[in-house]
């Protein structure tokens, strides 16, 4: 081997090495691409009827591609004040069909809201208070808590 084929094999091996790390770096953007489609949680509707022997529902819908296990869920308020904070206020609704939903993957369940079960909406209260519902997972450590309206 002559000195002069030392360069061209370094710029070859350079090349190759160039275009594998490109073709790596492509795949690992379509594979976090996939991850991130195929996992993207819990949405939440709400339909608000305003009548008083109405039914109120609020719609949780898994859009990952896994079932996901609720143990149970509550309702709160939660109302933002300036340089005082947030101020979260718990509306204690709670029956049996609370404990152990599953949402099966790409599916929606509703909860119905009749009755005995009925809240007001908005709060007299405290009219800039936003519904917050807080979802406890199996499987995570840290419950998800989501905007309703």
């Amino acid at each position: 081997m002559s000195i002069l084929q030392v360069p061209f094999i370094t710029f070859y091996s350079a090349t190759v090495a160039t275009i594998s790390l490109i073709l790596a770096g492509t795949l690992a953007i379509l594979k976090f691409k996939e991850y991130w489609r195929d996992n993207r949680g819990i949405a939440t509707n709400s339909a608000w009827t305003g009548d008083i022997n109405g039914t109120d529902y609020i719609y949780l819908t898994n859009l990952s591609s896994i079932p996901i296990l609720i143990n149970h869920w509550e309702l709160e308020w939660h109302e933002t004040r300036f340089l005082i904070g947030k101020t979260i206020s718990p509306i204690h609704l709670h029956s049996d069909e609370d404990l152990h939903l599953t949402l099966e993957p790409r599916k929606r369940k509703s909860l119905p809201f009749e009755e005995q079960y009925r809240f007001n909406w908005p709060p007299k209260n405290k009219p800039k208070a936003k519904l917050y519902i807080r979802l406890f997972m199996t499987g995570r450590k840290k419950n998800l808590v989501l905007k309703v309206a």
